[in-house]
C-alpha cells in the first residue's frame, strides 16, 4: 500500500476524474477568456495521491514558463513528481525534450492523456477569409502543439530508489496505456533493447502514444 492510501480507505466513492481549464495567458475577466490555456484532467486523491490535481504552485510555474519560454528553447526538461503534468506540458511546447515523471501508474497514464488532449489541433483550423490576427494566433497554437507532440513523454520513475541509480528504469505507457513499475539494472543491455517503452535520457527520439483511454 502506498503511503497516501493508508488514510484514504474511508473516503466515499466518487467519479474517478474531473476536467478543468487552466488559464496561463492574459485573462479577460469580462469575456472570461484568456490568450492561452491548458486542458487538464484531474484524478481523485484516492487514485492519484498528491498528484491527483493541479496545485497553485503548478499554475504559477506554468505561467512563468509561458512568460519566459525562450529559456526552454532547445533544452531538455525532466520533471519529478509531475502530478497532472501542467508545468511540463507548458515547457514541452518550447523545449527539445521533456520527460514528465511520476511513481504512481495512474498518474503516469493521466499525464499521458493530458499531453495528448493538449496536442489536439482540431479547433485551430485556418481557413480563407480569416482575419490576419486570428490566422497568426491559430498558426502559433498549432506550432506549439506540434512541438509538444514530438517533445514530451509521460514516464514512470520511482525516485525512492534513486540512491541506487543502477536499478533505476524509466518507463512510458505503451499503446494500451499500460506502464510497468518494475525496476531493472541499466547494465542489462538485452532487457533494455527488448523493452520498446523504455525512455533513454540520452536519446532525443521520443515515442508518442495515442493517449486513448
Amino acid at each position: 500500500m502506498l503511503p497516501h492510501q493508508s488514510m484514504l480507505h474511508c473516503l466515499p466513492p466518487t467519479k474517478s476524474h474531473s476536467r478543468r481549464t487552466v488559464h496561463i495567458g492574459k485573462y479577460d475577466k469580462k469575456e472570461e477568456t484568456s490568450t492561452d490555456e491548458v486542458y487538464i484532467r484531474e484524478l481523485t486523491v484516492a487514485v492519484g495521491g498528491l498528484g491527483c490535481a493541479v496545485w497553485d504552485g503548478a499554475i504559477i510555474l506554468a505561467r512563468w514558463i509561458t512568460n519566459n519560454n525562450e529559456k526552454f528553447v532547445g533544452k531538455s526538461v525532466l520533471e519529478l513528481g509531475a502530478g497532472c503534468g501542467l508545468p511540463g506540458i507548458v515547457a514541452g511546447r518550447y523545449c527539445k525534450r521533456a520527460l514528465l515523471t511520476e511513481y504512481i501508474d495512474d498518474c503516469v497514464k493521466n499525464i499521458d492523456y493530458n499531453i495528448q488532449i493538449n496536442c489536439n489541433t482540431d479547433l485551430d483550423d485556418i481557413y480563407d477569409g480569416m482575419k490576419e490576427s486570428d490566422r497568426k494566433e491559430a498558426e502559433r497554437r498549432i506550432k506549439l502543439k506540434q512541438n509538444l507532440q514530438v517533445s514530451t513523454q509521460a514516464c514512470f520513475l520511482d525516485w525512492h530508489i534513486l540512491e541506487h541509480p543502477d536499478k533505476v528504469k524509466i518507463v512510458v505507457p505503451d499503446n494500451n496505456n499500460n506502464c510497468s513499475s518494475g525496476s531493472s539494472s541499466s547494465n542489462d543491455e538485452s532487457n533494455s533493447n527488448n523493452n520498446n517503452s523504455s525512455c533513454n535520457a540520452d536519446n532525443s527520439n521520443t515515442n508518442n502514444n495515442d493517449g486513448n483511454n
